[in-house]
């Protein structure tokens, strides 16, 4: 005679057995009940959330954490879609935190005293200008600006995007 452990232990050997062979046909079936139940599935993934909202906010930062870039182009996709919304979040932002707003503003302020301008090229439609150091500029193309993030304060990238910028003055000229 078997004990209930003994058969709990063959039992679940069996169900990891059986999903192993049908498993196509199992996520076939979930998958096809998911759609054509939107609103429970709805209904039951907020109350799992808001059931284990601590467990969901790790998790997050986590994924997060680990996915930094992809994160990143989320968030820039969705603000070029939603400038309106962004625009008004800013908006009240500053007027619900003008204190930060104003520490902000100095820091900028401080920041473009300490930067130079000395163009090392001419302006152009639809440039922006690039420091390569703290003291020259480089007018190049918005997208090459923009298509590696940098910093010129930590020196993050800025040889990367040195190199570009460089490599697009010389094949200019």
């Amino acid at each position: 005679m078997q004990t209930v452990e003994e058969r709990r232990v063959k039992d679940a050997a069996k169900h990891r057995k059986y999903y192993a062979a049908n498993r196509e046909k199992i996520d076939r079936k979930h998958k096809l009940y998911d759609l054509s139940h939107p609103e429970m599935l709805r209904a039951t993934k907020k109350r799992y959330r808001v059931t284990h909202k601590e467990e969901e906010a790790i998790r997050g930062l986590a994924y997060r954490a680990t996915h930094k870039e992809e994160e990143r182009e989320r968030v820039r996709i969705w603000h070029a879609e939603h400038p309106e919304i962004c625009h008004a979040r800013e908006k009240k932002w500053c007027q619900d935190n003008p204190s930060k707003k104003a520490v902000m503003r100095y820091k900028s302020h401080a920041k473009r005293r300490a930067l130079g301008f000395a163009p090392i090229n001419e302006p152009f439609v639809g440039c922006e200008a690039h420091h390569v150091d703290h003291d020259h500029v480089l007018y190049i193309p918005s997208e090459l600006h923009k298509s590696v993030s940098h910093n010129i304060w930590t020196g993050k990238n800025m040889e990367q995007i040195n190199i570009l910028a460089f490599r697009y003055l010389n094949e200019g000229a």
